[in-house]
């Protein structure tokens, strides 16, 4: 056994403890020493077998680049494999300040440069993503290039099936049907498209280790899926989406997107639905700035989703692409990043570290929070008891009315009842770490 893995301990994370690698029962372990070599290994290999396609597209220049690019990856995985100290970030660029002012400041706290299972879970996977996209950065050709690009279009194209059948749902009801819906049949019906946009957030790249799987139905399997999910406050936020706004001011939904692909999709047809419905008047998709824990969603990402759709064979998908690039067109539908969102900060940070944007998240009408990694941000990565109120583990994050989407991918969770933990332990063992599980959480004003 390497002298490092020595060290870590044959126990779970302790209570009130961030996640590290250092705990082997914790779900840090594994994915430290198992799922994210495996993701770098995908990496390499698909650069190694595109190497052809990528010069053809970005120049003769990318050849040598690529060689490098490659050898950089194949350093950096082997000082996870090896646990090495972290180094300072050196390309610049966004978010590099902050990398290297926590690699000082754990350092100085520590007594010693941090290391992948020694330090912050969160931390580590983060430095990883933003040491990978410093790699990109110091080529001269390859600077826009997103390494996991193919895979989040295999991820669309392997859900057809399951992004047609909600295709036909969102168009059927936003065009023959909304208008003679009772008020009790609306909530229903934006209640169900809440949890088709929370089932979606089963396909993760990152957690499959980078591998596309064909998704299933999830529209035909809605409410056999109610006994899955753990929390929920869909009719809190159905409430928050219908309060009227003051003074006829625009109703804005914002939603903080997770994956592309598959999940996007699903979120688009919540926007529209909540659109089609008069609503919310705009939506506001906030994506990543660059790639991002391998299926997270970027700006190209988003618009390729649109073009793509509009653009397809298939009626309905080509109907609905259609009327989605007519919201982006009119501004009903946009995209933004922040540099926040690929920092490694939990979601407590903003208010201090990016006051505009937390302002900004002040105006709408509700704040979606979509997924794992979104929700290890708000409950800052820290294994509390899972009955701790979920207004509490999120710190002083209170921007607005939130709902966080989340299919349990990882061992932190709030909120739940005394014993739900156990029940769902009694049914599988890894229960919180699988996808199988989920929650919809609310967090208004009055709970702050």
């Amino acid at each position: 056994m390497s002298n490092y893995l020595k060290r870590c301990v044959d126990k779970e994370t302790g209570v009130n403890e961030p996640l590290r690698g250092i705990y082997i029962r914790s779900f840090a372990y594994p994915s430290l020493k198992d799922r994210t070599p495996i993701i770098l290994t995908s990496v390499i290999d698909h650069l190694s077998r595109e190497k052809e396609s990528i010069v053809q597209k970005y120049g003769e220049g990318a050849r040598e680049e690529l060689k490098t690019v490659i050898g950089n990856i194949s350093k950096l995985k082997s000082e996870l494999q090896t646990n090495k100290p972290f180094s300072k970030i050196e390309s610049g660029g966004e978010g590099a300040d902050h990398y290297n002012r926590l690699i000082d400041e754990k350092t100085k706290r520590d007594g010693e440069v941090p290391t992948w299972y020694y330090v912050e879970w969160l931390f580590a996977e983060c430095y990883l993503y933003r040491r990978l996209r410093e790699i990109f950065e110091t080529t001269e050709y390859l600077q826009k290039y997103d390494i996991f690009e193919a895979q989040k279009i295999d991820v669309y194209y392997n859900s057809l099936s399951s992004i047609k059948e909600a295709t036909i749902l969102t168009l059927d009801f936003s065009v023959q049907k909304l208008p003679s819906l009772s008020k009790a049949a609306l909530k229903k019906l934006v209640i169900d498209f809440i949890k088709l946009s929370l089932w979606s957030n089963r396909a993760d790249l990152s957690l499959s280790g980078g591998e596309v799987t064909e998704q299933d139905s999830i529209c035909s399997h809605l409410v056999e899926l109610d006994k899955f999910i753990l929390v929920d406050d869909s009719e809190k936020a159905y409430h928050a989406l219908t309060e009227k706004p003051a003074n006829g001011q625009p109703k804005i939904l914002d939603i903080i997107l997770d994956n592309a692909g598959f999940e996007l999709y699903f979120d688009l047809c919540l926007s529209d639905l909540l659109l089609s419905a008069k609503i919310v008047t705009h939506v506001r998709f906030h994506a990543k700035n660059c790639p991002w824990f391998v299926s997270d969603t970027n700006p190209h990402d988003f618009y390729w989703m649109i073009t793509t759709t509009k653009e397809s064979e298939d009626p309905a998908l080509r109907t609905i692409g259609t009327r989605w690039q007519g919201y982006v067109d009119e501004g009903k539908f946009s995209v933004e990043t922040d540099e926040f969102w690929t920092l490694s900060s939990d979601f407590d940070k903003m208010k201090t570290e990016r006051p505009t944007l937390y302002k900004k998240l002040g105006e709408s009408a509700l704040v979606i929070i979509k997924g794992d990694l979104n929700y290890r941000k708000l409950v800052a990565d820290i294994n509390r008891p899972y009955t701790t109120p979920f207004s509490k583990a999120i710190g002083s994050f209170h921007p607005n009315k939130l709902l966080s989407l989340r299919t349990m991918k990882c061992d932190v969770a709030a909120g739940l009842l005394p014993g739900q933990a156990e029940k769902c332990a009694a049914i599988h063992p890894n229960w919180i770490i699988t996808g199988e599980f989920a929650t919809i959480q609310f967090d208004g004003p009055s709970n702050a």
